[in-house]
């Protein structure tokens, strides 16, 4: 099962009030996604899945976004409810508007 969590990072202020987010918490906010998605892999004997991350700039609604993209592929699959849930939290937690969560299940 492939999965991929999108989220993102304003680092200017917006008409909306948002304040920047800090280079540390950013970097804090990418690796909690990364925990999330490894520890609730379904077990295999398979190994350690690979993650990886892919940053860039984006907008949102107006403002310029640094986003990032992580991406993880594990033959075991995941744990979707538990990862739905613990995104949502982390979604208020960072005081974001929205994740962005992608599943597939099939290679070609």
């Amino acid at each position: 099962m492939y999965i991929q969590v999108n989220i993102g990072r304003n680092f200017e202020h917006s008409t909306l009030g948002n304040m920047p987010m800090v280079s540390n918490i950013w970097r804090e906010f990418q690796e909690r996604v990364v925990y999330i998605l490894l520890q609730l892999r379904e077990h295999t004997d398979m190994g350690e899945p690979s993650v990886e991350i892919h940053t860039g700039v984006g907008d949102w609604d107006g403002v310029p976004e640094e986003s990032a993209k992580i991406s993880v592929y594990h033959e075991g699959g995941f744990d979707l409810d538990s990862i739905r849930e613990q995104l949502f939290n982390l979604k208020k937690e960072y005081s974001q508007g929205t994740i962005a969560l992608l599943i597939g299940s099939e290679l070609i």
